[in-house]
């Protein structure tokens, strides 16, 4: 059977629930490749395969090509050899835990990947993940895949969880419950029980991952990555204690008490000098109750990459050390909780209180006066809206008299309000009690850091970008135009790693969408820009999907 007078399909290489996969041949290219023909649900196949087209990741199949012919959707994609993760599994007895390590790392990567493009996976599973003949691991079929915020069409029983079964929608904590049963299946051979028993630092770490409660999951594949990053780390680390305490124990018994006082002073100095370093988790090995390491660890999470990557290091070595239990360790985590920019900060802020409550006795208005927010945010932070109880949040949030205090809550307010993006009001309020955050930082400007006011281009750019989003949608270009160059002008502002890419993309959608045929050839310099910041972005595979894409664009209409 020949499609297109082009591709030669021979034999069937995989089905799936309203799909088949076809090997062929391209005749022009003379390279095999796979085609996917979907019969059924044309617009959700038309959707997938524009998807994979906007893709560019080592992980996941090339489209060539996508096609309509006699009512059915035909997708050409990269042609992979290999087998899926269960059939390899249902071919050996036993994985090596090193072997399910290296997989691990490669999903959080691809996943990773996806979330920055503002699209779920869904559909997880040892089915839909190829181990290839060069060893590396493929993540197939995007027939499940859905922007931010769209409601879910299909997901697998038994790997997706209640919110996308029952409630049709998905969030990012549904990626990393669908991530985590994969993995417990493929390192257990069945699903995790209610009963399940954790025997290792692996079982924890994915059933930390596959918790019913959205907000006892991992945050974002980010918090997933830095905690299997630990999980590694405290693999080797054991094998090193158990060595360093076996001769310890032989050092004391042979030099008693005096040695012992000593080894005390020596872990002060070391303590001492791994702060002088900055090498702060290396200081908290001698002294796990410290509060500066921790503050300088956050620190340094800010600057490398955000303060939610901050957070997720700090509160990680503060659960393995217990020191969470320590009021001024809980009143910190609590407080730098509310820089998170997702709901589960709520949580974990209210959590921590209840530790600071127990121990601290003073402070006991600034207390209250968190706990009360938090509380009315708690009662419907999951699993429903919220944008009602965040308006009279803000009303709560104004009468604080402390600036600092008075401006973490806003901070809190706008990331929330984010969260709600869908509810037609939700940038405008951003907008606004960004213009009220701005007024104050001019005057109180010596109490708060210039963090604080990349924030605020940060969130003013993202809520100018959901308000040109919602014109396009309207077919409203000449509007969705100007919000996107307010956006632009506030993501040129601010330091996060994938400014480039968005700006490149909302400038390419300015011409693409916002222009006239006929006066494009008038505005390529939109492009020229556009091909300017796709010059800098640093991932390669970013870097050359926008490339392409824009100078075929200018090859087009110069």
């Amino acid at each position: 059977m020949k499609l297109q007078e082009r591709y030669q399909l021979f034999e069937i290489i995989g089905k799936g629930g309203n799909s088949v996969v076809y090997r062929a041949l391209d005749e022009s290219l003379h390279i095999e490749v796979a085609i996917k023909c979907i019969a059924q649900a044309k617009e959700h196949a038309q959707k997938e395969a524009r998807c994979m087209a906007k893709l560019s990741h080592s992980a996941i199949p090339h489209i060539y090509d996508a096609f309509e012919e006699q009512g059915i959707v035909y997708i050409v994609m990269e042609y992979l050899q290999g087998v899926s993760l269960m059939e390899y599994i249902q071919q050996r007895a036993v994985i090596s835990q090193q072997q399910l390590y290296q997989w691990i790392a490669q999903v959080i990567d691809v996943m990773g990947y996806l979330h920055q493009q503002r699209l779920l996976y869904i559909d997880m599973k040892p089915q839909n993940l190829m181990l290839g003949k060069d060893h590396r691991l493929y993540v197939l079929d995007f027939g499940s895949v859905t922007a931010f915020h769209e409601s879910v069409e299909s997901a697998t029983r038994g790997y997706a969880p209640f919110e996308v079964i029952q409630e049709k929608r998905g969030v990012v904590q549904s990626d990393v419950y669908a991530f985590g049963r994969c993995f417990y299946v493929l390192y257990h051979g069945s699903f995790p029980t209610k009963e399940a028993q954790t025997k290792d630092g692996l079982d924890r770490f994915l059933l930390t991952c596959c918790q019913e409660d959205i907000a006892l999951r991992f945050s974002d594949f980010a918090a997933v990555a830095k905690a299997f990053s630990l999980l590694q780390r405290n693999a080797r680390r054991i094998c090193k204690s158990l060595l360093f305490l076996g001769i310890a124990a032989v050092v004391c018994f042979l030099l008693g008490i005096y040695s012992l006082s000593k080894l005390s002073v020596a872990k002060q100095q070391a303590y001492l000098a791994a702060m002088r370093k900055e090498s702060f988790e290396e200081a908290l090995l001698y002294q796990p109750y410290a509060l500066e390491p921790y503050k300088g660890l956050m620190e340094q999470g800010c600057l490398k990459a955000s303060c939610s990557f901050g957070f997720q290091q700090v509160e990680a070595l503060a659960l393995e050390n217990k020191a969470y239990r320590h009021s001024d360790i809980a009143f910190y985590l609590a407080s730098q909780a509310l820089l998170l920019e997702k709901e589960e900060g709520v949580f974990k802020a209210y959590n921590y209180f209840q530790y600071v409550e127990e121990q601290r006795k003073d402070e006991k208005e600034v207390i209250q006066a968190m706990k009360t927010i938090l509380e009315m945010l708690q009662k419907d932070v999951h699993g429903k809206p919220l944008f009602q109880q965040l308006l009279q949040a803000e009303k709560h949030c104004a009468k604080l008299k402390d600036i600092q205090l008075r401006f973490a809550y806003q901070k809190l307010l706008v990331s929330l309000y984010q969260q709600e993006r869908n509810h037609k009001e939700a940038p405008s309020k951003v907008l606004a009690l960004c213009a009220i955050m701005r007024k104050e930082l001019q005057e109180y400007d010596e109490h708060l850091a210039w963090k604080e006011r990349e924030f605020l281009d940060e969130s003013e750019a993202f809520a100018w970008y959901e308000i040109g989003y919602r014109e396009y949608e309207k077919g409203n270009y000449e509007e969705m135009n100007k919000a996107y160059a307010k956006s632009v002008h506030f993501m040129k502002q601010i330091s996060r790693e994938d400014r480039y890419q968005r700006i490149s993309d909302m400038l390419y959608s300015c011409f693409y969408y916002g222009v006239s045929d006929e006066h494009k050839a008038s505005h390529v310099s939109l492009l020229q820009e556009a091909l300017y910041y796709a010059q800098k972005i640093e991932i390669p595979e970013e870097k050359a999907y926008f490339l392409r894409k824009i100078k075929q664009e200018q090859e087009f209409w110069q």
